[in-house]
């Protein structure tokens, strides 16, 4: 019993590293509680943005032999690009634009 009792001054040094890790661990998971909150709302949403604009892609050049007006307003390019826009809650998540030059 004595021998564990023999070195007291490097006691303290271990006690302040193991409480320093502990609160790094603690800070690390409740950071990544609310991260995965926010993230996890958008993430469904900018999957189907990236299906809904490569399937905009694909009409696009499709239809290149059309009349340019008229593929233009069939696919709703505005100013040289295809714009994918999803929204939840009036808040705006994900836009996606794809130059078409």
């Amino acid at each position: 019993m004595n021998k564990l009792l023999k070195n007291k001054r490097g006691d303290i040094p271990v006690m302040i590293l193991v409480i320093g890790v502990f609160a790094i661990c603690t800070l690390a998971i409740i950071s990544f509680s609310f991260v995965g909150n926010k993230t996890t709302k958008g993430f469904y949403e900018s999957i189907e943005s990236m299906e809904e604009m490569n399937s905009l892609i694909q009409k696009y050049y499709f239809y290149e032999e059309i009349d340019e007006e008229n593929r233009d307003k069939f696919l709703n390019v505005k100013e040289g690009y295809i714009e994918v826009i999803k929204e939840i809650d009036g808040e705006k998540i994900i836009e996606i634009r794809y130059p078409l030059s």
